[in-house]
């Protein structure tokens, strides 16, 4: 039995589509880094042929084009990236009178992309922008997306915070930062529940917070709360979970638990030169946050 015999050619390139992006999705989301460039390519192929046969067909290129620079940003071409999300946003724009905040997807990627890249005040003014555009569209409706703008919004207030001169002004921004995250934590456990990465991911943001406030019981918590998420699939997570681990040496050595700390520091050490993509770092070179921050999905930093 053969799908071309049920479903017309539309209907056909439809669900070549949809179980395409259902794949580069997974892809993405699970660290196959090496193996996505092409898929987005050929998602994007199977949108234009859809063209003009389907209402709103813009669409399915947006979403093509959206996933294309998820691609480029996983391997850190983060110009590239930016020049696809851009894309993605001139086809939602395309079909007439659209709720405003349909474009949140490709808008948040590309914030990302420009934080990544260090260009904060850019990266804040477009979630600032698509803030305004989804309160807009959808008012104060809960979700992922809503999420994912505070998500992103939290790093960047702290990243700038890191620079800002005075230890009042650095204080702020970091509170701005861990609202701003617990925000999204609480969107992503309405959207997902306890027990999904996306909660995963921002348990290990508000962790750091509460490190940094010297909350230690809740960063505790928080931090085996998220290596609890990714051990049950360890496979897909190796990169989150050698950064939470190494979150965890931290906090221990906060806690005075010298000997922990370094055993916990030699096991995130080994756990990343475990990952595919990253370097190696040798016993004597000494580990920073960044070095697993690089690791991590530009999307779950």
């Amino acid at each position: 039995m053969c799908l071309s015999e049920f479903l017309s050619d539309k209907d056909l390139l439809e669900t070549q589509f949809d179980t395409l992006y259902l794949w580069t999705d997974i892809m993405n989301k699970t660290n196959r880094i090496t193996q996505s460039p092409d898929r987005q390519r050929e998602l994007l192929v199977i949108a234009f042929k859809i063209s003009g046969q389907r209402t709103f067909w813009e669409f399915l290129q947006a979403r093509a084009y959206n996933q294309i620079g998820v691609a480029l940003c996983l391997s850190n071409k983060f110009a590239k990236g930016i020049e696809e999300f851009m894309n993605s946003i001139g086809k939602y724009h395309q079909p007439p009178k659209l709720l405003g905040g349909i474009d949140t997807e490709p808008k948040v990627n590309m914030a990302l992309a420009y934080w990544c890249q260090g260009y904060l005040a850019k990266a804040e003014e477009v979630l600032r922008g698509t803030f305004e555009a989804w309160d807009a569209g959808f008012g104060t409706m809960e979700g992922y997306l809503r999420g994912r703008i505070l998500h992103a919004l939290g790093n960047v207030r702290y990243d700038v915070g890191r620079f800002e001169e005075t230890k009042v002004l650095r204080v702020g921004r970091f509170e701005e930062s861990k609202e701003l995250h617990e925000r999204a934590l609480q969107q992503y456990k309405t959207t997902f529940g306890k027990a999904h990465h996306k909660t995963a991911d921002l348990c290990h943001k508000v962790a750091r917070h509460c490190i940094l406030r010297a909350e230690y019981g809740r960063a505790r918590k928080l931090i085996d709360q998220g290596l609890g998420i990714w051990q049950r699939e360890e496979r897909f997570h190796q990169p989150e979970l050698a950064r939470t681990t190494f979150l965890k040496a931290i906090l221990a050595e906060r806690c005075g638990n010298e000997e922990e700390a370094a055993g916990l520091m030699e096991t995130a050490r080994e756990m990343r030169n475990k990952v595919p993509h990253a370097t190696v770092k040798t016993d004597k070179e000494p580990l920073t946050e960044w070095d697993f921050d690089e690791i991590v999905a530009f999307f779950a930093r």
